[in-house]
């Protein structure tokens, strides 16, 4: 029984080991036969060997099962390429399992009792507090998620709107990280506030010189607010400005926005951001929630009281993960899963490598937008807010945001791709192009019509980096870029 220490922690090995090594190629029953005979070859051993053997024995079999861990199979997003978050966990439990084993064996027989309770009073004032730690963050509300501006209410006519004078500040991860449930390494911390109708204004503007409409890159909410093209154009024309884009928004969302919130603030100029990526599918995702009755697309919550707002639905365990220290630590230290379509190594000016993830390749990513069944839809919206426009004698300006692949992948080299393989000559002829159908659409409409993906393009093949390497939006001088030909484009007479 004085060896019953060291006895108990390797069966706890056994388990742990059993287990972590559930997906091994190695049949339960050869696990099972295997790990009986080790455990009986063990109480054997504690009975009948003298002293120092049985402290080499026991210190070398859960040194052993220790080991064994890591015969467990290889899997994406994992540390060390093969433990999940609850392995760690139970490979940490069993590493200081492991340690108090092998200090008891060679404690002297007369001060092992002592010893056992420092152990075990030692564990449980670490372990104790962080149970009750991770605990507390699993039943406690999520209330950084609850009241941040993303969080987003109902709206009869649009899909959905920020609330009112809302305000958040935290750790932003590109869209790339966050589908693939990655760790993203270029994450950055991000503030974010919405004015008196739901846009991302720092004031209060309700006259502006100038009005800019679009999705996600004109919100811009992955930098901060003075980097955005608005306020590049504001800065350098010294003209007020105001941000009226919200991310997800399609052409047919922001004639309603123009039309709710751009007219009042009777602007001298209109700039219409589109974008070459989504805004065709978005189109068709819109249609398809008016044909279904515009349903509520996310789950109310009533928060402090009275008041309501809208939460996207998360459970529980989601909520956990992104609060929880241990899963925050685990997150930081495991691999990312494979990105499923282009990834490259971007070397910038400076000779730095950025991983750099993509959508796709071009092609893969879209129609001819004469075949596209979007197109008339975005057709539509342009040509009814340049009639809405030229009525209140306001001068528009649209500007297509190309596809980071046109851009950043027309800068790597051709060894440098690390997931898939783009080349320029896959990228679309002039004629396929978002842009080229859209500049005769503006052309015919008399719309003054701007591309920057020449400017992107070029800036990129000199190692600027203009596109965030996790995410499918500018940096901040692509921001720069962008908004400096809005400016010129204003200025011309």
């Amino acid at each position: 029984m004085k060896y019953l220490p060291s006895f108990i922690s390797a069966i706890l090995f056994v388990s742990g080991w059993i287990y972590c090594s559930y997906q091994t190629p190695l049949s339960y029953k050869h696990l099972l036969v295997l790990l009986i005979l080790l455990a009986l070859f063990l109480s054997v051993a504690l009975e009948n060997v003298s002293s120092f053997y049985l402290k080499v024995l026991t210190s070398a079999s859960t040194l052993l099962l220790w080991a064994l861990w890591f015969l467990s199979s290889a899997k994406p997003g994992s540390i060390l390429g093969h433990f999940s978050y609850f392995q760690s966990m139970g490979l940490l439990l069993v590493t200081c399992v492991l340690i108090s084993s092998i200090w008891i064996s060679f404690t002297p027989e007369k001060q092992r009792r002592k010893t056992l309770f420092k152990i075990v009073a030692l564990w449980l004032g670490i372990g104790l507090p962080w149970l009750l730690g991770e605990a507390m963050f699993w039943v406690m509300p999520y209330k950084e998620h609850e009241h941040s501006p993303f969080i987003i209410p109902e709206d009869k006519v649009l899909p959905y709107v920020r609330p009112e004078n809302a305000s958040w500040a935290g750790l932003w991860s590109g869209v790339f990280a966050v589908e693939n449930k990655d760790r993203d390494p270029y994450a950055r911390q991000i503030s974010f506030s919405t004015d008196f109708e739901g846009f991302r204004n720092n004031e209060d503007i309700r006259q502006a010189d100038i009005v800019f409409m679009g999705d996600s890159f004109t919100e811009a909410s992955y930098v901060a607010e003075e980097d955005t093209f608005v306020h590049v154009v504001g800065k350098k024309l010294q003209k007020t400005v105001r941000n009226l884009g919200v991310s997800g928004y399609c052409p047919t969302n922001e004639l309603i926005v123009f039309e709710r919130y751009g007219l009042p603030c009777k602007p001298k100029v209109v700039v219409w951001q589109l974008c070459e990526l989504n805004d065709l599918l978005d189109e068709l995702g819109v249609q398809q929630w008016i044909a279904n009755g515009r349903p509520s697309l996310y789950v109310k919550r009533r928060l402090l009281g009275t008041e309501k707002r809208l939460q996207i639905q998360l459970s529980p365990f989601d909520r956990w993960k992104m609060r929880s220290p241990s899963y925050i630590l685990f997150n930081y230290l495991r691999e990312n899963n494979p990105w499923p379509t282009l990834e490259a190594k971007y070397y910038d000016n400076s000779g730095k490598m950025h991983l750099t993830r993509f959508t796709g390749k071009p092609k893969t990513l879209y129609q001819n937008p004469l075949q596209h069944p979007g197109w008339p839809l975005i057709v539509r919206a342009l040509a009814k807010g340049k009639e809405l426009m030229a009525q209140s004698g306001i001068k528009l300006i649209v500007a297509l945001v190309p596809i980071k692949t046109r851009v950043t992948g027309h800068a790597i080299r051709p060894g440098d791709w690390t997931q898939g393989n783009f080349t320029p000559e896959e990228d679309f002829a002039p004629h396929e192009s978002i842009a080229y159908h859209l500049n005769n659409l503006c052309d015919s409409l008399q719309i003054r019509f701007i591309d920057p993906t020449l400017e992107l393009r070029a800036s990129s093949k000199r190692g600027e980096m203009v596109y965030l390497p996790f995410d499918s939006h500018f940096t901040e001088l692509g921001y720069k870029i962008v908004g400096e030909l809005i400016a010129q484009e204003i200025e011309k007479k």
